[in-house]
């Protein structure tokens, strides 16, 4: 049925966006689908940094045309510099690389290519907002970059 997305395709073609760039790959070590990072392991107070997550915050369908008003969320997580101090730089530089792979990926034309899915099809892809932000625990801060697409159903 047109306008029926499953929200877990929208991230999924967003984190394979981001986990298929060799470049920001080896900016982070580890992407997760979702708001939250996984558990640290025993011993440890937080997850390992430099991490990624990308979350989908909605999904509203438009019941005249079909398609889908989604805003979605990349989040980078950095440790701080030794002095305390955010680590601008490497916040800077990560969040310019999920805007190069995601603004404007909807166009044929787009560096990284068309952003593709078996299931959707993107109509719009914007970065609405990148923000240097603190982080979840005290010792990070995070560049979160909002996401505004418009998409539907592959028929």
């Amino acid at each position: 049925m047109k306008g029926v997305i499953n929200p877990d395709d929208i991230c999924s073609a967003l984190y394979a966006r981001l986990y298929g760039d060799a470049v920001f790959r080896s900016m982070v070590t580890s992407i997760t689908k979702g708001p939250k990072r996984p558990n640290p392991p025993p011993g440890q107070n937080r997850p390992k940094n430099p991490s990624a997550t990308v979350h989908v915050l909605t999904a509203v369908v438009d019941e005249e045309l079909g398609s889908v008003r989604s805003t979605a969320v990349v989040n980078v997580y950095v440790d701080d510099l030794p002095s305390g101090q955010m680590d601008a730089q490497g916040l800077g530089q990560r969040s310019q690389r999920v805007q190069y792979l995601l603004h404007k990926a909807h166009l044929p034309g787009h560096p990284a290519g068309r952003l593709n899915d078996p299931y959707l099809r993107f109509h719009t892809v914007y970065v609405s907002e990148p923000l240097l932000l603190p982080g979840d625990v005290v010792g990070e801060h995070m560049a979160s970059v909002r996401l505004n697409m418009i998409l539907e159903t592959k028929e």
